[in-house]
């Protein structure tokens, strides 16, 4: 039986979060400033996606540093539009040594100021707690390739992983995407999910706060008192509370039926706790 892949509701997604393990490339304590990788390429994440050199190229020229529009591609922590944590610099695609080893990927140059939150979080980084990074972003063009076509070979021959590509029987070439963010984490996630705290009584429950949440976010919308800044970020956290809600009916990506026995661990199902998530959404 084949599976139900949507293009068109992948697509819809306003807020996907990819993440990229051990990224900090250099930390300078002195000049308060970081460099590494906010993600990488040809790595083939938990819900199947690949993102492809120059998939950023547009975003960043039209909203990164230096654009005519302002950087409105921040740095922050978590995820957390509340947490700006540092300021970028400088914010490109390309190809960085890691220890001798070539990656692909956005590259960036922040500086943290001085700052109670951003001394801990360069202690942090330094300590190698938060060596981690991953984006927020929004797909903007992607192609599907199945296992049995010539782009499928083609495509899963570039992967960093391609055993996962291979699993599934199929993923997802990410061409474009809209970028929102990168931020610090402390430990590898994939998804919004894994990141957002402990179980919930319920799905209709964590959605009942969730849709509260909404109504609270457009009730500030329509106040108007907000910074320009402060209505980007309130757009922001809008955004990820309708991804997550889009995410409690589908916490695992598709997978083809081929009949034989995964070797991958299942993933973790457990629910979130919703009022730790809006918490780190919000920041109170």
């Amino acid at each position: 039986m084949k599976t139900k892949l949507d293009t068109k509701k992948k697509l819809s997604n306003p807020y996907k979060v990819t993440t990229v393990e051990k990224a900090v490339k250099d930390i300078d304590l002195e000049k308060r400033t970081v460099t590494g990788l906010f993600n990488t390429n040809f790595y083939i994440d938990s819900d199947l996606d690949m993102l492809l050199p120059g998939a950023a190229a547009k975003s960043i020229q039209e909203r990164g540093v230096g654009s005519t529009k302002g950087n409105k591609i921040k740095h922050l922590k978590d995820h957390n539009w509340s947490m700006n944590i540092a300021r970028i610099d400088v914010l490109e695609e390309k190809e960085v040594d890691f220890n001798g080893r070539k990656v692909s990927g956005i590259y960036h140059e922040s500086f943290y100021p001085e700052s109670t939150d951003s001394n801990d979080q360069l202690i942090k980084i330094q300590a190698e707690m938060y060596d981690a990074r991953s984006i927020g972003f929004q797909y903007v063009n992607l192609d599907l390739v199945e296992e049995g076509t010539e782009d499928f070979e083609k495509f899963l021959a570039m992967a960093i992983n391609p055993e996962v590509g291979q699993e599934a029987g199929y993923f997802w070439v990410v061409k474009e995407i809209k970028l929102w963010e990168g931020s610090d984490v402390s430990f590898g996630a994939n998804e919004l999910t894994p990141m957002l705290g402990v179980k919930s009584p319920s799905n209709t429950v964590l959605q009942k706060q969730l849709f509260d949440k909404l109504d609270i976010c457009k009730g500030l919308m329509k106040n108007g008192n907000l910074s320009d800044d402060g209505f980007h970020r309130l757009d922001m956290e809008m955004k990820q509370i309708k991804s997550y809600i889009s995410t409690l009916t589908e916490r695992q990506p598709f997978k083809k039926d081929t009949g034989k026995p995964s070797s991958r661990q299942p993933e973790d199902t457990s629910e979130p706790n919703g009022k730790d998530f809006l918490k780190s959404l919000i920041g109170f």
